[in-house]
């Protein structure tokens, strides 16, 4: 079974060789799609020996939906250009690929570790431990807002019981800015979708959110950079709906003046 690894990028530099090679480990073909970098990204990335395709960014969903149409193979594997696939996940691909395909099976799931200040932090059931990234392309499409997309498969899920190595942040201040921006997205997408909140909902919303991620997530077990974590990943969470409660009162200030008219 022939395999196409996809990486979407921009502007990944100091990632994408290492990224590419990674892929190439699995892969009978490595395909890039990126979105307008300027420092030598699709060069790096051709000169791994990846096929390069450039696209105008349109959005998580949309470059990842016509990422996969370009593969030459059906099956495809999913990686950004910060994750790598373990060592054990290698073997765990290989293996899967050397077997017959069970019948009804459109894709494959993996679970994800994250790498920050200098610790790993394992997710487990309550953090969505199970990423699907391996794929048929024909039995699958990516769905979801400006953020937090993800492949809606028809067909069953089958399991690897390895982990794709996340090393994401670079610094605290690259996991604020990050965060700030996704959460920043988030909230236009409920806006958009029509969700509406109060002050009491924003709060409890934002107290849970620190509870769920620094003890029931267990990042306490990773010390002061887990503390950082679950701190940062709260914000998150209030910036998103204090954008969103931002955006019902503009609402509410134009219907007033519309009704003043």
């Amino acid at each position: 079974m022939e395999l196409t690894g996809i990486i979407i990028t921009k502007n990944e530099i100091h990632h994408i060789e290492d990224a590419v090679a990674n892929l190439q480990e699995v892969c009978d073909e490595v395909l890039v799609v990126d979105s307008g970098s300027t420092d030598g990204t699709r060069e790096a990335a051709a000169e791994a020996g990846a096929v390069v395709h450039t696209r105008e960014w349109t959005g998580y969903r949309d470059q990842r939906n016509y990422a996969h149409t370009l593969a030459a193979h059906d099956w495809v594997l999913v990686l950004d250009a910060d994750e790598r696939l373990s060592p054990k996940l290698i073997e765990g691909i290989r293996d899967w690929k050397s077997r017959p395909l069970k019948k009804h099976c459109a894709a494959v799931a993996v679970r994800r570790k994250l790498f920050f200040m200098g610790k790993w932090f394992r997710s487990n059931f309550l953090s969505c431990e199970w990423k699907t990234r391996i794929y048929n392309r024909t039995k699958a499409v990516w769905v979801g807002g400006s953020v937090h997309e993800h492949v809606k498969i028809t067909g069953r899920t089958d399991r690897i019981h390895a982990y794709i190595l996340h090393h994401s942040y670079k610094d605290v201040d690259d996991l604020f800015n990050r965060l700030k921006r996704y959460a920043d997205l988030r909230a236009r997408d409920y806006f958009q979708q029509g969700k509406r909140i109060s002050l009491i909902y924003m709060i409890a919303s934002i107290e849970a959110t620190f509870v769920k991620k620094y003890l029931l997530e267990m990042k306490f077990l990773g010390g002061t950079a887990g503390l950082i974590l679950a701190w940062l990943e709260t914000h998150y969470t209030a910036i998103k709906y204090m954008k969103l409660v931002e955006l019902q009162y503009k609402e509410k200030l134009k219907q007033g003046e519309e009704n003043h008219e």
